[in-house]
């Protein structure tokens, strides 16, 4: 018999709490605590100030029953974390006291190597069951089971799959499998290891990825909690099917609690107890080089325009937010973070061959996702006709049997599955070393790291 008790959410109060109980007759029971963040974003500033010393205190309070995990998405959304490719940002997260690590999308924003150094940076233990990495083999565990006040807690960790289609990549060296059988694999090696509570750590959270979370976990039944990232949206806890699922707020502004009590004679959860302890809200810090003067944009395509000086392309091709560009276009003495604001991803810019059909063929898919999106496509060397996000014309500078195309990595490799065919047209057109070391979109159009 399951009962959930649930308050509504008020953010002038500290903690906000769910209960999952099970009836059972007495036993030794006992307890232990998961405290969860996701999604920070590069907030290094919160999680020093405020996530660290909330996780010091549980530990003061029991250090042998409780630990912290994060579940993504976590060296990428700042321009100081930005402009060192991650670096630098797993170091603090384990010194605030995270254990264990499930890297999210945007750690591969950087490309792999980028990616292959940060995990490596992490003192704890990474995980992801469906990461195919040869070059990660010991680095990265599908599972980690821990013993916290005597229960074998089995941790599993699940990446994104189809994480290729973020950045260009060599599926030999970098893949992300589905999830159901890394999942199932790794449960049935976690209970042979004696695991008597299985926590699923999955990035893509309710639904993503192309596998929602009810689809992957039919056949399941060993999974008693999921700790779910991505979406930015915060869950102290809910039932999807027999499973509790919970979901850490984004950017470090609250801390997830999980505490669960468990009968050690029956080998079963009595009582899965979780919340959300809202953090003080810290502002993050700013570097020198935030400030300095850029030239500014006189019009919305001179950011594709310096693409293509920069390169020595023949054109240029990029999506930017509309609202964004709108800014950044009225001000008269642009600073770069004024730039970065409204190009905040790393994007590194790539070149590559075209045909005059090819680059069709792309444009009328890049204009369904940038109109979906309400994003410009700017372009340099060509223009378009379009209404609606339907292009109805390309008018091209000059004409070629082949052009030299920059565009973004992200887009190249299929945008996170939404441009699937400019991926089938250009993934074996990339030069992946070139991929690795190309600059961020933000030192193309302005010129600075």
């Amino acid at each position: 018999m399951f009962g959930a008790i649930f308050a509504p959410l008020k953010w002038l109060l500290p903690v906000f709490l769910t209960i999952w109980s099970i009836v059972l007759s007495g036993g030794e029971t006992v307890e232990f605590t998961i405290l969860a963040t996701a999604d920070l974003h590069g907030c290094m500033a919160q999680l020093q100030n405020a996530v660290a010393p909330a996780v010091a205190q549980y530990h003061k309070s029991g250090p042998q029953s409780v630990i912290y995990v994060d579940i993504g998405d976590t060296a990428q959304g700042a321009y100081p974390v930005n402009r060192r490719r991650g670096a630098g940002v797993l170091p603090q997260l384990a010194a605030a006291g995270c254990k264990l690590w499930v890297p999210g999308n945007h750690e591969m924003e950087y490309g792999f190597e980028a990616f292959k150094r940060m995990v490596n940076e992490f003192s704890g233990t990474v995980l992801a069951a469906n990461l195919h990495a040869p070059e990660l083999t010991g680095k990265v565990k599908p599972y980690v089971i821990v013993e916290l006040n005597q229960v074998k807690v089995a941790f599993i960790g699940l990446m994104l799959q189809n994480m290729n289609n973020c950045f260009p990549v060599a599926e030999e060296r970098f893949q992300t499998l589905p999830g159901r059988a890394a999942l199932r694999k790794s449960i049935n090696e976690a209970r042979s290891d004696g695991a008597g509570v299985i926590v699923l750590l999955r990035h893509a959270g309710k639904y993503g990825s192309g596998e929602n979370l009810p689809e992957l976990l039919k056949n399941m039944p060993e999974v008693d909690l999921v700790i779910g990232a991505h979406t930015h949206q915060s869950e102290p806890g809910c039932r999807i099917g027999r499973v509790w699922y919970v979901q850490p707020p984004s950017h470090g502004r609250g801390l997830l609690t999980v505490k669960v009590k468990y009968d050690l004679s029956k080998r079963q959860i009595r009582q899965i107890e979780s919340g959300i302890e809202v953090l003080d809200v810290y502002k993050e810090s700013h570097i020198a080089q935030e400030f300095e003067s850029v030239k500014p944009c006189r019009t919305a395509d001179e950011p594709a325009q310096r693409m293509r000086a920069f390169t020595q392309a023949d054109l240029a091709l990029y999506a930017a937010n509309r609202s964004s560009m709108e800014r950044l276009l009225s001000l008269e003495n642009p600073r770069l973070i004024d730039y970065y604001n409204a190009f905040p991803y790393f994007d590194p810019v790539i070149t590559v061959k075209v045909t005059d059909r090819e680059l069709h063929e792309i444009m009328r898919e890049y204009l369904k996702f940038a109109h979906k999106r309400k994003q410009l496509l700017l372009t340099a060397g060509f223009s378009y006709r379009a209404r609606r996000g339907k292009l109805h014309g390309l008018i091209m500078e000059k004409e070629q049997d082949v052009y030299v195309l920059a565009i973004s990595a992200y887009a190249a490799a299929g945008a996170g599955g939404q441009l699937p065919d400019t991926r089938r047209i250009l993934i074996n057109k990339i030069n992946h070393k070139q991929a690795e070391n190309a600059p961020g979109i933000l030192r193309v159009i302005t010129g600075k790291d």
